[in-house]
């Protein structure tokens, strides 16, 4: 199902935005508020993306830690580049196939699905056949344990 389907509802919170002020959702309308940044005193580096840095940090004025992201300069064509490769990703055949089950396989492309509508959610992936066997295991550890000792 490449793209998105006419018709297509989300799952979960399909009305959410219906029910919210346009605050809630209008990103491009948004103007944030910046705090004073002196208050705030690096720590340590956490990690770092393509884009960004992540610092540790203390708020001197209330000893509170923090994390701090600080994103990298980018130009606006290239992150609608990497959206594009990233959007029009094709799935590669793995070579090592034949080590895992069929249903292990199509579990996980379930769950790592770009579009989120086609995504598995937790109490789906739950529900999987992949896990058949280890619910069987459970009931059975269950009964067994039902099974009074004095018999």
């Amino acid at each position: 199902m490449p793209g998105l389907q006419a018709g297509r509802r989300a799952r979960v919170y399909a009305d959410i935005n219906s029910l919210r002020s346009c605050e809630y959702w209008d990103y491009e309308a948004h103007i944030p508020t910046w705090g004073d940044l002196e208050d705030y005193q690096l720590v340590r580096k956490l990690g770092r993306g393509k884009y960004s840095k992540v610092f540790e940090a203390t708020n001197i004025t209330n000893n509170e830690r923090v994390v701090v992201k600080i994103l990298k300069p980018v130009k606006k064509k290239k992150i609608n580049l990497i959206f594009t490769l990233t959007t029009s990703w094709a799935r590669k055949r793995w070579e090592n196939r034949h080590l895992v089950s069929a249903e292990a396989l199509e579990m996980f492309d379930k769950l790592l699905r770009y579009n989120y509508q086609q995504r598995l959610m937790t109490w789906e992936a739950m529900e999987h056949p992949y896990f058949y066997p280890v619910v069987k295991e459970q009931q059975v550890q269950s009964d067994i344990s039902l099974i009074p000792s004095s018999l």
